[in-house]
């Protein structure tokens, strides 16, 4: 294996470790859950700005005032989902909050039916109940632990 090929698979098992141990972190941290957040996205921005600023140059002076402003509005949706996921795990289990914060998909599947006409096939519809069972399960689980639990639920499914 080439060492170029060798980095990739490095920063790609990086990335995965990061994730995965990212809930239990946060569970961890003392810090308000929209600080949490906020740093999050400030600190992947900077790492991820020097890299679209000197290989995306062009493409971003190209952008028209549409694009900008549509990627304005996808930031602020994707502070608002961490901010309410990471305040979930104030409130319920660590388990219960990543399960129902990544059935994301199915989300998008609708909305991407719903406003684009794209086609949802059986796999995709496979997915989709296996995914709304899941939650199912987790959320009368959730409800079996209180009220506190299950708003934290909620929190991870926002």
């Amino acid at each position: 294996m080439s060492t170029s090929m060798t980095k990739r698979y490095l920063v790609l098992a990086i990335g995965v470790v990061s994730v995965a141990f990212a809930a239990i972190l946060i569970r961890l941290a003392e810090a308000p859950s929209i600080v949490i957040a906020a740093y999050r996205l400030t600190i992947a921005a900077l790492i991820v700005a020097p890299f679209a600023l000197t290989r995306a140059r062009n493409e971003l002076a190209q952008l028209s005032r549409r694009d900008i402003l549509l990627a304005i509005c996808s930031g602020a949706f994707l502070a608002l989902h961490f901010a309410l996921w990471i305040a979930s795990l104030q409130y319920t289990s660590v388990t219960s909050s990543v399960v129902l914060v990544t059935i994301s998909p199915i989300f998008v599947a609708v909305a991407s039916f719903v406003l684009f006409r794209e086609k949802i096939n059986a796999r995709i519809i496979t997915g989709i109940a296996i995914s709304i069972t899941g939650a199912i399960v987790i959320g009368y689980n959730s409800w079996q632990l209180g009220v506190t639990s299950v708003k934290g639920s909620i929190l991870a499914a926002s």
